[in-house]
């Protein structure tokens, strides 16, 4: 019996090795678990504690606030127009900076969620509001070299205009009602934010919805040109002009066929698509 314990030593000294080492390892990962749980535990009472502390809606209130009164000072600057841009006797008013507390009470809300869909939504809020606030603070510059062209100013109506809309999409979660907000604002949010900022008192709206309506189609296409988004931003900018869709996109038409390059389409979503994907590509 000794014998044959003492011939097998080694291979029962081996096992007993791997048992410990199985043991350790389970150990280990129960650790590992366990410091994760509380990791993320952590995270997300901080996150509570920054929703909590932060009285949200008040800030995106602050934010609406913002996007109108900057807003209100690009349409006097539509109303001082000579020609395709503003007047050089025409003094533009200062632009308000953005709300410090609710910019920094947003930023607690990214750092801290464990949500990464609500914290990229939130980021995408800030970088909008980081890359409008830049636009306006270099405006004099831009006026000084090239001066303040009416496509400029088309430009920051739809920053603004995204900015409000965004806003207004995050309220149900601000007020606890809804645990999601809308990735990206739909073109009739859009529409209505720019409406609701005090662009619906400016002469050429008109115009302005109809340039918002192909940057927004325009964008969406781009991004997945077969999405429902896109799909349906592409029918509003083709109901308001499809000359202007044909061209940008170089379909022509042809009876009730959509011709791009060589072939045809009896849509002209397909049409689009297909050239949307070939720019894409190239």
């Amino acid at each position: 019996m000794i014998e044959t314990i003492s011939n097998w030593q080694t291979l029962i000294g081996g096992n007993f090795a791997i048992f410990a080492a199985a043991v350790g390892w389970f150990a280990v990962q129960r650790q590992m678990a366990q410091a994760r749980d509380l990791a993320i535990s952590e995270i997300a009472r901080k996150h509570s504690a920054a929703r909590s502390n932060l009285p949200l809606p008040l800030a995106l209130s602050a934010l609406s606030d913002y996007a109108y009164a900057c807003a209100q000072i690009i349409r006097e600057c539509y109303g001082n127009m000579e020609g395709n841009h503003v007047a050089d006797q025409y003094d533009v008013p200062e632009f308000p900076t953005p709300p410090i507390g609710a910019i920094e009470g947003l930023t607690s809300i990214v750092e801290h969620s464990v949500d990464t869909e609500i914290a990229e939504v939130v980021a995408d809020l800030l970088s909008e509001v980081q890359v409008a606030n830049a636009r306006v603070r270099r405006m004099h510059i831009r006026r000084e070299r090239a001066g303040l062209f009416r496509s400029f100013l088309d430009e920051m109506s739809l920053d603004f205009a995204d900015i409000h809309a965004r806003v207004d999409d995050m309220f149900d979660f601000a007020r606890r009602e809804s645990e999601r907000i809308p990735k990206e604002p739909r073109l009739d949010s859009i529409l209505g934010s720019l409406r609701q900022i005090g662009f619906r008192y400016y002469a050429d709206c008109d115009r302005l919805e109809a340039w918002v309506i192909a940057r927004y189609a325009r964008r969406a296409i781009s991004g997945a040109p077969r999405s429902k988004q896109a799909l349906e931003a592409l029918e509003r900018w083709r109901a308001s002009d499809e000359e202007a869709v044909l061209r940008y996109f170089y379909v022509e038409r042809e009876g009730e066929a959509y011709v791009y390059k060589t072939y045809r389409y009896s849509a002209v979503s397909d049409a689009v698509a297909y050239s949307a994907l070939d720019r894409a590509r190239s």
